[in-house]
């Protein structure tokens, strides 16, 4: 919905640049709205840790553009709401992509120090590798 919501305003903004400003202010209640409804979602749960905390602790960083009172932009510049899409995008991301490796890692690394040498089991052998997916 962050993404969608950001998208709009670029969109709006490249086909009705009078409007841009106004729409851009029209986005932010609905873009905190979001973020917090986010936040909402696991917390007191056991992914509070993992998602709501994450999303707090990157709160100020991500958002800090839909606060600053002047929303108004120029031609050259991009909305803040569709900014602050792109950046929430763009921090998820990485950390989506940094946890899952850790945990690809950790659990390589534990099969390993189980086997007492270097191993795949967990997904396969290297000949398997090779043959699903032609590498290894």
């Amino acid at each position: 919905q962050l993404f969608t919501e950001g998208a709009a305003v670029l969109s709006h903004c490249l086909f009705d640049e009078p409007g841009c400003a106004g729409r851009g202010r029209e986005a932010v209640p609905r873009l905190l709205e979001t973020w917090a409804a986010a936040e909402e979602t696991t917390r007191n749960t056991p992914a509070q840790t993992m998602v709501s905390d994450r999303l707090v602790a990157m709160r100020e960083e991500v958002l800090s553009p839909l606060m600053d009172s002047r929303l108004d932009i120029g031609k050259a510049e991009l909305p803040p709401p569709w900014r602050v899409a792109a950046r929430a995008v763009e921090k998820i991301r990485y950390w989506v992509n940094g946890h899952i490796w850790r945990e690809t890692h950790w659990l390589w690394l534990m099969d390993s120090l189980n086997a007492r040498e270097v191993v795949q089991t967990t997904w396969g052998s290297a000949d398997e590798w090779l043959t699903k997916f032609g590498a290894h």
